[in-house]
């Protein structure tokens, strides 16, 4: 898949602050050094799924520049430490999220933007270009004034399953709460792909609602 250093560049400050303060300096710099290759090689090796033009991407692009440095550390990193390395990555960008009020029909419908961009971009051809992106419903909603989408099929878990770190993917998942948070709202998932479910269910209501 194409390379693109966007989320490597902008997190990379954040996270070798994080590795700094649970391993030292020295080692959080040497580490971040060799991530930026990591992360190309990872980025490059991977089975297309439409690179940034696919409007998810940005979310394989940026699970693995965190993926990258686990794996740089010979998994010496905490699967803690990276979750908290992603953390401290999203409050950077929270005022992205705060835009959005999921406690409007308006909030609504920007929170679930890129998911209908998706939907509307994997038509036919794409599905046949890249049989192995994300597969998205929105049909069967169980609140109707939810937003609500679930995710059968995951790039992100295919790709940790290929590279050995499956481990890291519920820091991942994880991520999705605090997401939601930003954006005054409320995630109810029962399941996830990463703990072995069939699918990832995204529910999420107003925290006001």
């Amino acid at each position: 898949m194409k390379y693109n250093g966007f989320f490597m560049w902008l997190f990379g400050g954040t996270m070798k602050k994080v590795i700094a303060k649970h391993y030292g300096k020295d080692y959080a710099k040497d580490i971040m050094k060799k991530s930026k290759d990591v992360y190309r090689n990872i980025i490059e090796d991977a089975e297309d799924i439409g690179g940034m033009k696919n409007p998810l991407g940005y979310n394989y692009y940026f699970a693995f520049a965190f993926i990258s440095p686990y794996i740089a550390s010979n998994k010496e990193i905490k699967p803690e430490v990276i979750h908290e390395m992603m953390k401290e990555s999203l409050y950077k960008v929270k005022f992205i999220f705060k835009l959005m009020n999921v406690n409007t029909k308006n909030g609504k419908k920007r929170f679930m933007m890129a998911v209908s961009k998706y939907i509307k971009w994997y038509d036919e051809e794409n599905q046949k270009k890249y049989p192995n992106s994300f597969d998205v419903t929105t049909d069967n909603s169980p609140n109707e004034n939810a937003c609500w989408y679930k995710i059968s099929r995951c790039p992100i878990c295919m790709t940790c399953d290929k590279l050995g770190v499956r481990e890291i993917m519920p820091c991942l998942c994880e991520l999705d709460n605090l997401m939601t948070k930003f954006a005054h709202g409320k995630l109810k998932r029962e399941h996830t792909i990463a703990k072995d479910g069939d699918y990832c269910d995204y529910l999420v209501i107003g925290d006001k609602q």
